[in-house]
């Protein structure tokens, strides 16, 4: 059984490395690739103009790069006490102007300089829709959350980031190596059926382009993730066969030698104590972990780093909750997509209460809630009765042919015991010589004996 979806990528002819400098632009898919790049201590540069969607922008921030012209007061405008660059993110938007100018200046020149020396570029690309100014025509980075009617919006045909996007590559990134991406994620926002039809435009003009131009490549960031694992909250919170913590390849994983199958280094206690516990499940978890902190720097407690009891995102689920019970359902979908963002994810335009539950279970994962929210929605007696439920195991093996197969299985580590809840749990009972003192009932279903 497959239980991933198999992308097979044909070898770009070309490698990066340690010596190559790197310049990334484009959604915050570049954002991710790029901290990840970066925490690999590859040279990069990445987004120097902010997170940028559409093509056309792209193309526009190679060519003031190119030009290093710097920004003035007069390419800023002033809204609500702010002031503006609609070349750039809102993160470049400031009260002075003259602070928001050095900043965008400032980082003009770091972009300028990395595009002078990169030896390739990874430009991805977020979404076909547009937004233009209505009074010039202007294709705006971002839209800065000014009124809706300054804005015309349309959606990019294909020939038109052909042509946009492959003039800049031309000239402002000659003979460089190229990597064209479609951002994974979905732009809901804009329906279902806009997000597939941007999508599709961006893949059909990247292709058009690497057919096109020699050194320019397709990366299928989009059809890898696809049909997979979607959510970026899972690469954040866990540590799987692959994946990097510290500089060291997670090693979860067994290798066939013959009628043995060999287990990886992390499937074999190893470390300070020969008898250390390695995983069941085929996974470790990564959440709330600090790379830069020593686990064991602590005579009395191993580590001194803080156990966080309640953080804001949780207030924010709460909150969401309570709205969604009072029918304020915007109100509830506005706190869910708040945090959704800060995931990179997509907004959801409508919000169910299966998809409230998925989110506090995807959110707040490791974080001893489910359990309580388990006993406060009253399904106790279907999620933890019986054999409902079981804890899932993952063995990867590594076959000798070069395949590799993934089993799930029940990690049933107790196999007679089977797992009881009765309806009088939800509440414990009272001490019965406080119920005789105090001449109170007793909890339902409790009795003396």
């Amino acid at each position: 059984m497959e239980f991933r979806t198999p992308v097979h990528i044909a070898p770009f002819g070309f490698r990066i490395g340690h010596s190559h400098k790197g310049l990334l632009i484009g959604s915050c898919f570049a954002d991710r690739i790029g901290r990840i790049m970066r925490n690999h201590k590859l040279p990069v540069t990445v987004n120097p103009f902010g997170t940028l969607f559409n093509p056309a922008s792209i193309a526009a921030t190679l060519k003031r790069l190119e030009e290093r012209r710097s920004y003035d007061a007069g390419d800023l405008t002033r809204y609500e006490e702010r002031w503006i660059s609609f070349d750039h993110h809102g993160a470049f938007d400031g009260s002075d102007c003259e602070q928001t100018l050095r900043r965008i200046n400032e980082a003009l020149e770091t972009g300028a300089e990395a595009l002078r020396t990169a030896d390739y570029a990874i430009l991805t690309l977020g979404t076909a829709w547009v937004y233009e100014l209505r009074d010039t025509g202007r294709i705006v980075a971002n839209c800065h959350k000014l009124p809706a009617a300054m804005f015309r919006r349309r959606r990019m045909s294909a020939s038109e980031i052909v042509e946009t996007l492959g003039e800049a590559i031309t000239r402002f990134l000659p003979g460089r190596k190229t990597i064209l991406t479609v951002s994974p994620i979905r732009h809901l926002g804009d329906g279902a059926t806009e997000n597939t039809l941007s999508k599709s435009t961006l893949i059909l003009a990247a292709h058009a382009l690497t057919e096109s131009l020699p050194e320019c490549r397709y990366f299928p960031a989009y059809e890898i993730l696809m049909d997979d694992l979607r959510d970026y909250r899972f690469y954040a919170n866990i540590l799987y066969d692959g994946s990097t913590y510290n500089g060291h390849v997670m090693d979860i994983h067994y290798t066939r030698e013959g009628n043995n199958e060999i287990p990886g280094e992390d499937l074999t206690a190893y470390g300070t104590s020969t008898t250390a516990a390695v995983t069941r499940t085929g996974y470790y978890m990564g959440k709330f972990v600090n790379e830069k902190q020593q686990i064991n720097n602590d005579e009395a407690y191993a580590s001194s780093q803080n156990y966080i009891i309640w953080r804001y995102a949780e207030v924010l689920l709460d909150y969401a909750e309570v709205m969604f019970r009072l029918g304020n359902t915007e109100a509830e979908r506005t706190q869910v997509n708040a945090i959704r963002r800060r995931a990179h994810m997509d907004e959801l335009p409508s919000l169910t209460w299966g998809q409230l539950v998925n989110e506090r279970r995807v959110e707040l994962a490791f974080e001893e809630t489910s359990y309580w929210d388990i006993f406060r929605w009253g399904i106790a007696e279907e999620k933890l009765n019986g054999s409902s439920n079981p804890i899932k195991a993952m063995k990867i093996v590594h076959q000798m042919n070069g395949d590799i197969t993934h089993t799930v299985s029940n990690m049933d580590r107790f196999p007679t015991r089977v797992r009881v809840f009765q309806k009088m749990q939800y509440y414990l009972p009272i001490p019965w010589d406080e119920i005789r003192y105090h001449e109170i009932e007793q909890n339902p279903e409790w009795v003396e004996v």
